[in-house]
Protein backbone atom coordinates (compact mmCIF):
# COMPACT_ATOMS: atom_id res chain seq x y z
CA UNK A 1 0.00 0.00 0.00
CA UNK A 2 2.96 2.33 0.73
CA UNK A 3 4.72 1.65 -2.39
CA UNK A 4 1.71 2.16 -4.04
CA UNK A 5 1.23 5.65 -2.72
CA UNK A 6 4.80 6.09 -3.01
CA UNK A 7 4.18 5.97 -6.75
CA UNK A 8 1.00 7.92 -7.11
CA UNK A 9 3.08 10.44 -5.23
CA UNK A 10 6.40 10.65 -7.41
CA UNK A 11 4.03 10.35 -11.05
CA UNK A 12 1.93 13.38 -9.68
CA UNK A 13 5.32 15.51 -9.01
CA UNK A 14 6.45 14.34 -12.77
CA UNK A 15 3.52 15.45 -14.24
CA UNK A 16 3.42 18.85 -12.36
CA UNK A 17 7.29 19.15 -12.65
CA UNK A 18 8.06 22.17 -15.09
CA UNK A 19 8.61 21.28 -18.34
CA UNK A 20 12.62 21.75 -19.69
CA UNK A 21 11.21 23.59 -22.93
CA UNK A 22 11.10 27.00 -22.95
CA UNK A 23 7.67 29.15 -22.89
CA UNK A 24 6.64 31.90 -24.52
CA UNK A 25 7.42 35.68 -22.97
CA UNK A 26 4.94 38.81 -23.19
CA UNK A 27 6.69 42.18 -23.47
CA UNK A 28 4.72 45.15 -23.66
CA UNK A 29 5.33 48.93 -24.25
CA UNK A 30 3.15 52.10 -24.35
CA UNK A 31 4.63 53.71 -27.45
CA UNK A 32 3.65 57.51 -28.60
CA UNK A 33 3.87 58.07 -31.93
CA UNK A 34 4.31 62.12 -33.49
CA UNK A 35 3.53 63.40 -29.76
CA UNK A 36 -0.60 62.70 -31.06
CA UNK A 37 -1.07 59.30 -30.43
CA UNK A 38 -0.60 56.63 -27.23
CA UNK A 39 -0.39 53.39 -28.64
CA UNK A 40 0.26 49.70 -26.14
CA UNK A 41 2.08 47.34 -28.36
CA UNK A 42 1.91 43.88 -26.56
CA UNK A 43 4.17 40.96 -28.14
CA UNK A 44 4.25 37.05 -27.40
CA UNK A 45 7.59 35.69 -28.67
CA UNK A 46 9.60 32.38 -27.86
CA UNK A 47 12.25 32.74 -25.72
CA UNK A 48 13.55 29.84 -27.63
CA UNK A 49 13.72 29.28 -30.57
CA UNK A 50 14.51 25.88 -32.86
CA UNK A 51 15.56 25.76 -36.64
CA UNK A 52 13.94 22.49 -36.98
CA UNK A 53 10.41 24.31 -36.25
CA UNK A 54 8.62 27.37 -37.29
CA UNK A 55 6.99 29.93 -34.95
CA UNK A 56 4.41 32.08 -34.19
CA UNK A 57 4.86 36.00 -33.31
CA UNK A 58 1.62 37.35 -32.07
CA UNK A 59 1.95 41.68 -31.90
CA UNK A 60 -1.32 43.20 -30.58
CA UNK A 61 -1.44 47.00 -31.17
CA UNK A 62 -3.83 49.69 -29.20
CA UNK A 63 -5.06 53.03 -29.36
CA UNK A 64 -4.73 54.00 -25.85
CA UNK A 65 -4.89 57.64 -25.81
CA UNK A 66 -5.25 60.79 -28.52
CA UNK A 67 -4.18 64.25 -27.91
CA UNK A 68 -6.60 65.82 -30.43
CA UNK A 69 -8.33 64.58 -33.21
CA UNK A 70 -6.95 61.36 -35.49
CA UNK A 71 -7.58 61.25 -38.52
CA UNK A 72 -5.69 58.34 -39.71
CA UNK A 73 -3.33 56.07 -38.65
CA UNK A 74 -2.35 53.46 -40.86
CA UNK A 75 0.16 50.28 -39.64
CA UNK A 76 1.96 49.59 -43.19
CA UNK A 77 4.39 46.86 -42.55
CA UNK A 78 6.32 45.60 -39.19
CA UNK A 79 10.00 44.85 -39.89
CA UNK A 80 11.48 42.18 -37.58
CA UNK A 81 14.95 42.17 -36.96
CA UNK A 82 16.85 39.28 -35.34
CA UNK A 83 20.71 39.75 -34.83
CA UNK A 84 21.77 40.74 -38.50
CA UNK A 85 19.04 39.28 -40.66
CA UNK A 86 15.91 41.02 -40.84
CA UNK A 87 12.52 40.32 -42.39
CA UNK A 88 9.53 42.33 -43.37
CA UNK A 89 5.74 41.30 -42.80
CA UNK A 90 3.38 43.42 -44.85
CA UNK A 91 -0.66 42.45 -44.49
CA UNK A 92 -2.74 42.25 -47.76
CA UNK A 93 -4.05 45.80 -46.88
CA UNK A 94 -3.05 48.35 -44.83
CA UNK A 95 -4.37 48.25 -41.33
CA UNK A 96 -6.46 51.31 -40.50
CA UNK A 97 -6.66 52.21 -36.45
CA UNK A 98 -9.20 54.21 -35.24
CA UNK A 99 -9.56 55.74 -31.68
CA UNK A 100 -10.26 52.96 -29.39
CA UNK A 101 -9.58 50.27 -31.62
CA UNK A 102 -6.38 47.60 -31.77
CA UNK A 103 -5.45 44.86 -34.53
CA UNK A 104 -3.64 41.67 -33.89
CA UNK A 105 -0.70 40.62 -35.96
CA UNK A 106 0.47 37.03 -36.48
CA UNK A 107 3.70 36.66 -38.26
CA UNK A 108 5.27 33.28 -39.21
CA UNK A 109 8.97 32.51 -37.89
CA UNK A 110 10.55 30.32 -40.50
CA UNK A 111 14.29 29.12 -39.45
CA UNK A 112 15.57 30.13 -42.53
CA UNK A 113 14.95 33.61 -41.00
CA UNK A 114 16.50 33.07 -37.43
CA UNK A 115 18.73 30.31 -38.02
CA UNK A 116 20.38 31.57 -41.60
CA UNK A 117 24.01 30.92 -41.18
CA UNK A 118 24.01 28.71 -38.39
CA UNK A 119 25.94 24.82 -38.10
CA UNK A 120 23.94 22.17 -36.38
CA UNK A 121 24.71 22.16 -32.94
CA UNK A 122 25.04 26.13 -32.75
CA UNK A 123 23.55 28.09 -29.95
CA UNK A 124 23.32 31.96 -30.23
CA UNK A 125 21.83 34.69 -28.09
CA UNK A 126 21.02 37.45 -29.65
CA UNK A 127 17.77 40.16 -29.54
CA UNK A 128 14.91 40.58 -31.19
CA UNK A 129 13.81 44.27 -32.88
CA UNK A 130 10.34 45.14 -33.94
CA UNK A 131 9.60 47.98 -36.03
CA UNK A 132 6.21 49.16 -36.92
CA UNK A 133 5.84 51.11 -40.63
CA UNK A 134 2.81 53.95 -40.16
CA UNK A 135 1.48 56.93 -41.51
CA UNK A 136 -0.96 59.15 -39.40
CA UNK A 137 -3.06 62.15 -39.96
CA UNK A 138 -4.13 64.39 -36.98
CA UNK A 139 -5.21 67.49 -35.86
CA UNK A 140 -4.45 68.96 -32.13
CA UNK A 141 -6.15 72.84 -30.98
CA UNK A 142 -8.23 74.66 -30.86
CA UNK A 143 -9.79 77.86 -33.05
CA UNK A 144 -7.09 79.67 -35.18
CA UNK A 145 -4.57 77.53 -33.32
CA UNK A 146 -5.09 74.11 -34.85
CA UNK A 147 -1.67 72.40 -36.20
CA UNK A 148 -2.25 69.49 -38.61
CA UNK A 149 0.02 66.72 -38.20
CA UNK A 150 1.04 64.16 -41.06
CA UNK A 151 4.09 62.17 -40.09
CA UNK A 152 5.25 58.61 -41.46
CA UNK A 153 8.33 56.25 -40.86
CA UNK A 154 9.55 53.00 -39.54
CA UNK A 155 9.16 53.28 -35.60
CA UNK A 156 11.26 51.08 -33.32
CA UNK A 157 9.20 49.65 -30.37
CA UNK A 158 11.21 47.29 -28.88
CA UNK A 159 14.75 46.84 -29.27
CA UNK A 160 15.81 44.35 -27.38
CA UNK A 161 13.52 40.79 -26.36
CA UNK A 162 16.34 38.27 -25.79
CA UNK A 163 15.80 35.36 -27.50
CA UNK A 164 18.17 32.06 -27.38
CA UNK A 165 18.20 30.44 -31.03
CA UNK A 166 19.54 26.88 -31.59
CA UNK A 167 20.46 24.58 -34.41
CA UNK A 168 19.95 20.89 -33.00
CA UNK A 169 22.81 18.92 -34.44
CA UNK A 170 21.79 15.85 -37.22
CA UNK A 171 22.68 12.60 -37.23
CA UNK A 172 22.57 10.33 -40.57
CA UNK A 173 22.19 6.97 -39.86
CA UNK A 174 23.55 4.22 -43.14
CA UNK A 175 22.61 1.14 -43.56
CA UNK A 176 25.39 -1.06 -45.01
Amino acid sequence: MRLRLLLIALLLAAVAAPHTHAGTARKEALVRFADVVWLKVSVETPEELVAAEEYELRITVRIVEVDGELNKLIIKGIKITLGSCSMEYVPDTPVVLSAGGYKEFRVRLKPRFFAANMAPGDVRDDNLRIDFAYYLEARRGRGEAVQEIIDSGLYTVFASIPVRVLAPRTYVYVQP
